[in-house]
């Protein structure tokens, strides 16, 4: 069930971050001579590029059999900062000042908690995708679970 929800995922998520790269294509390579880009043939270029563009991104991906460790740094570096430190740093440069001093002070103490309390976390998150990645990358080589079907 949990590899049915990934699948899912992935599948948004990629549409999401290959749409710049599509849209680079698009630009580039189809027939700007008409009016109506969903012509028959710029959806079959465009049918060709998607399918060989995903069919190399799977071939990159299958070739790093610790893949969910690279995902695990670049969530440690972009998504924990963006989601939980950069937040709670905002809120206390733009804050206003209550008139209550201990509101005050509780939230400038919860704030400081949640920041040093994530910058931890993305800090050994990334320090153990590193190891991780070190340890594993001496004990396997590309293309090793193809290896075994």
């Amino acid at each position: 069930m949990a590899n049915l929800f990934a699948v899912i995922q992935i599948s948004g998520c990629f549409q999401i971050y290959c749409r710049p790269t599509y849209a680079y294509f698009d630009e580039r390579l189809l027939s700007h001579k008409t009016t109506n880009h969903f012509t028959s043939r710029n959806n079959l270029i465009r049918l060709v590029f998607t399918s060989m563009y995903m069919v190399l991104i799977t071939l990159v991906a299958a070739a790093m059999p610790f893949f969910g460790d690279f995902v695990s740094i670049c969530g440690a570096i972009g998504f924990t900062p963006l989601d939980f430190v950069f937040p709670a740093l905002a809120y206390l440069k733009a804050r206003r000042r209550p008139q209550n001093t201990k509101m005050y002070l509780s939230l400038l103490l919860l704030n400081f908690a949640v920041v040093a309390w994530f910058s931890i976390v993305a800090v050994l998150g990334c320090i153990g995708a590193v190891k991780f990645l070190w340890k594993m990358s001496r004990l396997t080589n590309s293309f090793m679970i193809c290896e075994k079907l």
